[in-house]
């Protein structure tokens, strides 16, 4: 495909955990050319920041070469992580991945840990502990992974390293610095570090510093259209991109991917389907939300937040199950028949697909992944729809803590939305409605509507996001099978629950 000469288009970046697209997209959101290039694996979940930087230019390079149209500006979408930067945008230690655990233990002390005494009578009379405090403002159940826990950690086992660190950004945000010059992030990313209070949209410099961290290490804080730098001549001689392109602030993908299927919609729950599961429902008013039941975020549009929360790994764990199995890719029409025509339960074999921990609803980080009840009538396809449906139990949980009453639907984005087996699926195991997007690469139409608001092609993303809304299907569960996965559902919670 290709495009008039003068015609304005934007490059859109989608960093993911397990490879990085980039496309050349049209203001009503066709994407006229797009590219990938995976990541390699790194043992213990971290990542080499400078080779991801690296194989994003000569990605750009590949995608810009002899390009149509008229590039007017770029926006990234990243996945959740923490690359700590020196003073010349060198990386101080290896990029930290979402699920990284590093010194969530030191400032759960910093800030009063609840199982402490203390914690415990303040509770117990109405009121709340320090930690309880700290969490609400940041819009937690529980600490988790991030920049202020990683760089508490740094500072006790490292101080050498942590004086060198001038920046604490998301792998978008370090994109960002390399391609302008200019650190800066997006509230959504700023909530990820375990410093920002999400109410107030700014970072809690208190929270901060009790952690023993120094606020000056985070970066200005944007919204996700707002053009935060320009690309230098360096970087665009390394991407191909033109010297002085707008770069807007972007946002996580997960987030980018629902306010791209989404926009500003309150009466539906979205559910962008990659490696991860990332669940939210939009609020107009963060008031409202009960302390300790999901993660409260900024949204990606002005004056607007999010409720729900990354799932642990989902389409990530069935991916690797391919990989265990030797199967590669799953594109093999007779493997996927033989999954599909399987009975609710797969068997009798269970899967709990969380191989690198828990994140919402449950947030238990050391969480590993299980099968059980496998005997020697299970073949490939009963593990691989074991997994399919374990995923689907996360997703439920989720769904459950942010809707309880079961009554909203699901918009259901990512490579899930692909299959119409697996809508059914997720329909099934939830027992509710699946809206099914027709333009399944959320997060890299994210990112595109962002660049186009920050370009001024639209007046802001939410106008964008209306231009270019792509019709979904609905898929209704199947009411036999819905109370057959109900039944399956809680034996699953029982024996997860059991587990060591």
């Amino acid at each position: 495909m290709t495009c008039a000469a003068g015609e304005a288009v934007v490059c859109a970046i989608d960093v993911g955990t397990s490879g990085t697209r980039a496309a050349i997209v049209r203001p009503d959101g066709t994407i006229v050319r797009e590219l990938r290039r995976d990541h390699p694996p790194a043992p213990g979940g971290g990542f080499d920041p400078a080779g991801r930087w690296h194989a994003l230019a000569a990605l750009l390079r590949e995608l810009t070469a002899g390009r149509d149209g008229r590039l007017v500006a770029a926006g990234i979408s990243g996945h959740v992580g923490c690359v700590l930067t020196g003073r010349a945008g060198e990386p101080v230690i290896e990029g930290a991945s979402w699920s990284d655990s590093r010194g969530i233990d030191l400032v759960r002390r910093a800030w009063g840990d609840t199982s402490a005494r203390g914690g415990q009578e303040a509770t117990r009379r109405g009121g709340q502990s320090r930690l309880e405090k700290a969490l609400r403002v940041t819009g937690r159940p529980e600490p988790s992974g991030g920049a202020v826990p990683l760089l508490a950690w740094l500072a006790a086992r490292h101080p050498e390293a942590v004086r060198r660190v001038r920046w604490a950004l998301s792998p978008k945000d370090d994109l960002i610095l390399r391609l302008t010059g200019v650190a800066a992030t997006d509230a959504t990313s700023a909530a990820y570090t375990l410093g920002f209070d999400v109410a107030a949209r700014d970072w809690a410099a208190e929270l901060i510093a009790a952690a023993g961290v120094d606020p000056a290490l985070f970066p200005p804080v944007h919204d996700a259209s707002d053009v935060v730098g320009t690309v230098t001549a360096q970087a665009a001689a390394a991407t191909g991109l033109p010297s002085g392109l707008p770069v807007v602030a972007g946002g996580p993908d997960g987030t980018t991917g629902a306010a791209a299927v989404l926009g500003a919609r309150t009466d539906v729950i979205v559910d962008v389907a990659g490696t991860t599961d990332v669940l939210n429902r939009v609020l107009t008013d963060p008031g409202g939300v009960p302390a300790g039941v999901a993660v409260l975020n900024p949204y990606v549009l002005p004056g607007h937040w999010s409720w729900g929360g990354p799932t642990g790994m989902t389409g990530g764990a069935v991916a690797y199950l391919l990989r265990l199995l030797g199967l590669g890719e799953l594109a093999e029409p007779s493997l996927t028949a033989a999954m599909a025509a399987l009975p609710p339960g797969s068997d009798g074999l269970s899967v709990v697909p969380l191989i690198s921990g828990a994140r919402f609803p449950d947030w238990r980080p050391a969480e590993r992944g299980a099968l059980w009840g496998l005997d020697e009538r299970h073949t490939p396809a009963h593990v691989l729809r074991a997994a399919q449906e374990g995923a689907a139990y996360v997703v439920r949980a989720g769904l459950d803590r942010i809707d309880p009453s079961a009554s909203l639907p699901v918009l259901l984005a990512g490579g899930v939305a692909r299959s119409a087996d697996l809508c059914g699926l997720r329909a099934d195991v939830t027992g509710r409605p699946v809206l099914a997007t027709a333009r399944p690469d959320a997060s890299l139409l994210g990112a595109a509507l962002f660049a186009l608001a920050g370009a001024g092609v639209y007046a802001d993303a939410a106008e964008a996001q209306a231009r270019t809304a792509a019709p979904v299907r609905r898929v209704d569960p199947d009411p036999e099978r819905t109370a057959r996965y109900g039944e399956l559902y809680e034996r699953w919670l029982r024996t997860r629950a059991a587990l060591p």
